[in-house]
């Protein structure tokens, strides 16, 4: 398959810079989050524990966002049930934006595009 014709859509297991460099995903797409969004937290880790931050470890950082939202509120029960069960509350996390609907997490993702070492926003 010839690059220059075909564009490559992939998944969210693109978004390391191992793959932006590849030549044959030049102008290839995936769903993600620009890394400026996770840039601070990045460094602040490397800062601590003097290791490289676990890409999905995103995703309990901002579970514990919430939790801390909740708590800070005082909510009871009721009050994080109808939180999480209204898809119409968006949480603003690390990776981007989301919400709750039927119980399962869904995620506002941006479309990002490999080009020259980068993976930048084009949508």
């Amino acid at each position: 398959i010839d690059p220059n014709i075909v564009q490559f859509v992939g998944t969210g297991v693109w978004d390391d810079p191992v793959f932006f460099t590849e030549p044959s995903l030049q102008n290839a797409i995936f769903p993600g989050v620009e890394v400026t969004k996770r840039e601070g937290l990045i460094k602040e880790f490397n800062n601590i524990f003097e290791s490289k931050l676990m890409r999905t470890a995103t995703l309990p950082y901002d579970l514990i966002g919430l939790i801390s939202y909740i708590y800070d509120n005082n909510m009871t029960l009721a009050d994080v049930y109808e939180l999480l069960n209204n898809d119409k509350n968006k949480f603003d996390g690390i990776d981007g934006g989301f919400y709750f609907k039927n119980n399962v997490i869904e995620r506002d993702l941006d479309i990002l595009k490999i080009s020259n070492g980068n993976a930048t926003k084009i949508n």
